[in-house]
């Protein structure tokens, strides 16, 4: 893998967005640095090149100079990144683990989108700096809750968390916050519908809450623009039924019998698996099982079942 990319815009069969999209997709190219350097330098191509995850946009002509001198930060840069990340990921007691790249991504957006602030600040009106520092917040976000599931399963793994907690867990604040917390990752694009009925969960709130922000996540990720995703939580008899409904693609047989692919049984105690697979490794360390309902160009659904004590009264549901 390149250490660093310098890509035009403005090129035959696949353009520079199109290359920094297709990127991001593959976790092994995800954390190439890339660099646009394009005559397209309107404010509008700028903000676009770096809400793709650019770590610089240079406008042409650009000195040769200059070029390399943004080259060398960047890989400096990416240097510092991956030593303080390590250095952070083994401080949480996890040294066994490797620095995976679904805590260095978000990471790198976080740092990215600060560099920009500081860079271009004065460059920026009102609006571009509220957009910038929305990405530094999902990306805050996303770190946070990848961390969060890696501790979750160290924790089951080493027989901590075997039993679910006595109070339970409050299943209308939790979806609500974790669905605020989406909307924040995910402000352009899709809609999301939540609708929940209250109950006390026995599970532990940092495995819900690492679960359905995956699930959200990963919702979110697969719909297109204008699409809706819904969140339900409601009762059935002792148990509540949570749901995360997308309109997606779909999975063809193929990706249905992937999400079964059962956890090797030499991986490294807390590694990460994000997706479909991820969520249904956590929820069955829980004792609980994952189900996928999935047609192909209509969308997909998954849905788990938590064990609960329902208030007495009415049950009036949440729904924003």
């Amino acid at each position: 893998m390149p250490d660093l990319i310098v890509s035009d815009v403005m090129m035959p069969d696949m353009d520079g967005f199109t290359l920094a999209r297709e990127l991001a997709k593959e976790p092994h190219t995800a954390l190439i640095p890339l660099i646009f350097l394009t005559a397209k330098s309107t404010q509008a191509d700028f903000r676009t090149g770096l809400d793709l995850g650019a770590e610089d946009y240079l406008p042409k002509p650009c000195p040769v100079d200059k070029l390399i001198s943004v080259i060398r930060m960047r890989l400096e840069r990416r240097r510092m990144m991956q030593t303080k990340l390590a250095d952070e990921w083994y401080g949480m007691g996890l040294s066994k683990l490797a620095v995976p790249s679904e805590i260095a991504t978000p990471l790198r957006q976080v740092l990215g989108f600060a560099g920009v602030l500081v860079q271009h600040h004065s460059d920026l009106d009102r609006e571009e700096i509220g957009r910038v520092a929305q990405n530094i917040m999902a990306g805050a976000f996303r770190l946070s809750r990848k961390i969060t599931q890696a501790q979750v399963r160290e924790r089951r793994k080493i027989g901590s968390w075997l039993s679910p907690p006595d109070s339970g867990c409050d299943a209308a604040l939790s979806l609500k916050r974790v669905a605020a917390q989406t909307r924040m990752c995910w402000s352009q694009g899709c809609d999301l519908q939540l609708s929940v009925q209250p109950a006390m969960l026995m599970i532990h709130e940092s495995v819900l809450d690492a679960v359905v922000a995956e699930l959200l996540d990963n919702a979110f990720r697969y719909s297109g623009a204008g699409a809706v995703v819904h969140l339900l939580g409601k009762c059935t008899a002792e148990n509540y039924e949570i749901s995360v409904q997308d309109q997606g693609p779909g999975l063809i047989s193929e990706g249905l019998v992937n999400v079964e692919v059962p956890l090797p049984p030499d991986a490294p105690s807390g590694t990460l698996w994000g997706g479909l697979t991820g969520v249904r490794h956590l929820l069955e360390s829980c004792n609980i099982k994952l189900e996928v309902d999935s047609v192909p160009g209509s969308g997909t659904t998954v849905r788990f079942t938590v064990p609960c004590t329902v208030p007495s009264g009415p049950r009036p549901e949440v729904q924003s």
